[in-house]
């Protein structure tokens, strides 16, 4: 799943295009302010953009199976 970036909170300083690994964002200042998420195909979910991001503009949405189930050991073992 892409990252979305929330326009309403973004001011274009373009740090997610700079430090994403594998381009996903296409940013132009002078055509359009706000970076544009252009290869979300291409994302390895490693969320730098969204830890980068000052304004937390943006939301990495991570897919089912990559997400790990959060188990309480206490519980498991009845304590």
């Amino acid at each position: 799943m892409p990252p979305v970036i929330d326009k309403s909170k973004c001011v274009g300083c373009g740090t997610c295009a700079s430090i994403c690994p594998m381009r996903v964002f296409a940013f132009q200042k002078k055509k359009n302010p706000i970076p544009e998420v252009r290869f979300g195909e291409e994302c390895w979910h490693c969320i730098l953009c969204e830890l980068e991001c000052r304004q937390k503009a943006i939301k990495v949405r991570l897919p089912m199976p990559m997400e790990l189930p959060y188990i309480d050991a206490a519980a498991l073992h009845g304590k």
